[in-house]
């Protein structure tokens, strides 16, 4: 039987990795030091949960390639194509932009309210006043300038950040995985990542198994050796991966003003810039020849990954994916890999994966490596009585 694998973020918080909720939370934590920085990621959580309870989920958490994506929109704000049709953009936007603006205005709004505080209806003239507040601060921004500068220094300072939190501090903190790693002295490891850190590779460092990534830094084409023991694919790039004009740089420090070869935020996440489609149809030809794909971590919010695995599941019915995630059921995985699938159901309704395809089972990651370990025991074991050896 030929095994894949692919790892998602739940793969790596043993190894000291923050989830992408955690790593929210340590950033801001990281940018208290910086007024400005702080008043900008604030803004941007405060806003995401704004729209998060008008959706109807309130008590949601906001994860770090969120954060991000917001960050960069409010940078870029007057530059969207949607910016000509927002009247005007929230007063907490404008005032974490430029605060002065909002100290100012402050003052002028206090000396209006002492020169009508006895004039008609106190509630009618406050209303009034927010609006004057609101054109006072349209109208300096546009004199000033505004550039969203400070949401898009805070979107760096939150890559930055991600780049130190992705990094494997003590290699003792992946000695969990090296079983797995180990494995493939025995028979080769497929592996696709969607993580930006450098987990697998110290794990197999420690072990002396060398990584073929698929790249050359030579040529912008990525392609795995059929010898190789470890082909490790990371779909979304690398925090040590540098952009070249002839292709990937592995293994490089990333300067205070680079960014690494990363696919990093929300939205579409499929770009002809990079090693990136290469690597998605790499993970797409290997699984043409998977019997069975062993998800750790992965929680199925990536659509291009899960369409890839939907139509894996659907061309062959004795493919089995088993995802072993603490957080997830057999009915999560399935709606998520469903959602925006309505068209399979009227085309292929007869041919959807069926429940017995998909196996959850709720483990952490070491716990899945013992787990890994115990059915390739169990294997050479069979294996072996088959030959007739005890």
């Amino acid at each position: 039987m030929e095994t894949t694998y692919l790892l998602g973020a739940g793969a790596s918080i043993e190894a000291g990795i923050p989830a992408t909720l955690q790593m929210a939370k340590l950033i801001h934590e990281s940018a208290r030091n910086d007024k400005r920085i702080c008043t900008a990621i604030e803004t941007a959580v405060g806003g995401l949960h704004f729209h998060r309870s008008v959706a109807g989920k309130p008590f949601g958490g906001v994860d770090v390639e969120s954060l991000y994506a917001i960050l960069k929109i409010l940078g870029e704000r007057h530059n969207n194509i949607l910016g000509p049709f927002v009247g005007s953009w929230s007063h907490t936007v404008t005032a974490a932009d430029r605060p002065k603006l909002g100290d100012a205005s402050d003052s002028i709004c206090r000396a209006l309210e002492d020169a009508i505080s006895h004039a008609g209806d106190r509630s009618e003239v406050f209303h009034d006043i927010r609006k004057v507040r609101e054109g006072l601060e349209e109208a300096l921004v546009a004199a000033s300038g505004a550039s969203g500068s400070v949401f898009m220094e805070a979107a760096a300072f939150v890559l930055r950040q991600v780049l130190q939190l992705t990094q494997v501090k003590e290699d003792d903190q992946v000695s969990y995985l090296l079983p797995f790693i180990l494995q493939a002295q025995r028979k080769p490891l497929w592996i696709a990542s969607l993580n930006y850190d450098d987990v697998i590779e110290t794990a197999a460092k420690r072990v002396g198994i060398p990584v073929d990534r698929g790249l050359n830094k030579d040529s912008p084409t990525v392609s795995f050796s059929q010898h190789s023991r470890i082909c490790l694919a990371k779909l979304h790039g690398s925090r040590d991966w540098k952009l070249s004009p002839d292709g990937v740089i592995p293994n490089s420090i990333i300067s205070w003003n680079e960014e690494p070869c990363m696919i990093f935020g929300l939205g579409n996440k499929l770009t002809v810039k990079g090693p990136y489609l290469d690597l998605l149809f790499a993970f797409r030809s290997r699984l043409e020849k998977t019997d069975e794909l062993q998800v750790c971590g992965y929680s199925f919010r990536d659509e291009h990954v899960n369409h890839i695995i939907l139509n894996w599941l659907i061309y062959d019915r004795r493919r089995r994916l088993v995802v072993a995630d603490p957080g997830l059921d057999a009915r999560r995985v399935q709606e998520e890999l469903f959602i925006n699938k309505k068209s399979y159901y009227i085309q292929y309704h007869d041919k959807m994966p069926r429940n017995e395809q998909i196996a959850v089972c709720q483990l952490k990651a070491s716990q899945w490596v013992a787990d890994q370990l115990s059915r390739c025991k169990k294997e050479e074991g069979a294996a072996l009585n088959i030959h007739g050896i005890e």
